[in-house]
């Protein structure tokens, strides 16, 4: 069964508004390769005074770098932070597929160790078998256990399969 995944519509929604100012005054710069996003670079347009005129540059803010696996639907996605000289790794969503649905792990990056934790928190999302609704089901790890947070059926307007 083939999942339509709303990040992903998001993601190239995102897109399409790519090099286009936005009222928060952000601006998007998209990277694909076989018509997949495999990076995307969030900039922050700032004021900068100079002598008696104001100029106005893009400061980098975030990097997403997106991966797919081998039937081409996401299958990572890496938040870098821009630090003012390099991008430093910040979060990571992970996400697994089953026959009924998917899930989203979010883990986050440990300095100290150079790497990305276990996972932290989690989405689980199942369709139902008569396809008229998802179930979406947060959970948090605490300590060894994940303890769910939230469980909430939403219809579908149409069939994820």
């Amino acid at each position: 069964m083939n999942l339509i995944i709303a990040t992903a519509a998001i993601i190239m929604s995102m897109c399409m508004n790519g090099s286009q100012i936005q009222e928060n005054e952000f601006y998007y710069n998209t990277e694909l390769e076989n018509n997949q996003v495999t990076a995307k670079y969030v900039y922050k347009q700032v004021s900068i005074p100079y002598k008696h005129t104001t100029y106005k540059v893009l400061k980098p803010q975030r990097k997403y770098d997106y991966t797919y696996d081998a039937t081409d639907r996401l299958a990572t996605q890496v938040t870098y932070k821009w630090d003012g000289s390099n991008w430093y790794p910040e979060s990571r969503l992970t996400y697994i597929y089953a026959t009924d649905g998917y899930s989203v792990s979010y883990s986050v990056w440990s300095s100290d160790m150079q790497r990305f934790s276990a996972p932290i928190e989690k989405m689980v999302y199942t369709q139902q078998p008569d396809q008229s609704s998802i179930q979406i089901c947060n959970y948090k790890l605490h300590g060894s256990k994940w303890i769910q947070t939230s469980n909430v059926m939403a219809p579908t307007t149409h069939n994820l399969s």
